[in-house]
């Protein structure tokens, strides 16, 4: 199964460790050098981020402490596609993490966040034409606070270093060229 990939030739592979929520696989690759090695591939399940726009420009952010890094980060709405389309994916997250859903929604794109090491997809939109439901797994998701702020103090938020996930970062970077605010 000689797999040519850019520079890299992928000889074999092998699954080393798999869950619900992600995979790892070892690939026998030719390097670009020429030499062989290992590459140790993250295949994860794709992801939805939604930049979350009311009237008035407000944006809406969740609160939740992270396990991994063990810090509490402020992110826009976001979650697994659970194999669904994402569109599907992205309102039901959105629901489930705000109590919102929204009539008006914009594919904004595509990012592959830690590409080195990690195969996955985050799609990101933008939702608006929001109406509160009430109906939320915010205590199932971990979420303790919901924010309401001004795009321009969500920049400031980032510049500060209140706004530290990557993801969360790029989706909106590419909202506020999307809505010309950079």
């Amino acid at each position: 199964m000689i797999e040519k990939r850019g520079d890299w030739t992928k000889l074999s592979s092998r699954v080393v460790h798999k869950n619900s929520y992600y995979s790892v696989r070892e690939d026998m690759v030719i390097k670009p050098d020429g030499s062989k090695g290992f590459y140790n591939v993250v295949q994860g399940i794709a992801a939805v981020f939604i930049i979350v726009i009311d009237e008035n420009n407000d944006i809406y952010l969740v609160g939740l402490h992270r396990y991994p890094n063990n810090i509490y980060s402020i992110e826009v709405p976001s979650g697994s596609t659970d194999n669904q389309d994402p569109l599907v994916a992205a309102k039901r997250e959105l629901q489930e993490e705000t109590g919102l859903t929204a009539s008006d929604w914009k594919y904004l794109g595509i990012l592959h966040p830690a590409n080195g090491f990690l195969d996955i997809n985050h799609y990101i939109f933008i939702a608006k034409g929001l109406k509160h439901t009430h109906l939320n797994h915010q205590a199932e998701e971990g979420i303790s606070k919901i924010y309401k702020v001004q795009f321009k103090q969500v920049l400031n938020m980032i510049k500060n270093g209140e706004i530290t996930d990557s993801d969360t970062v790029s989706a909106l970077t590419l909202a506020a060229i999307e809505l010309k605010l950079i």
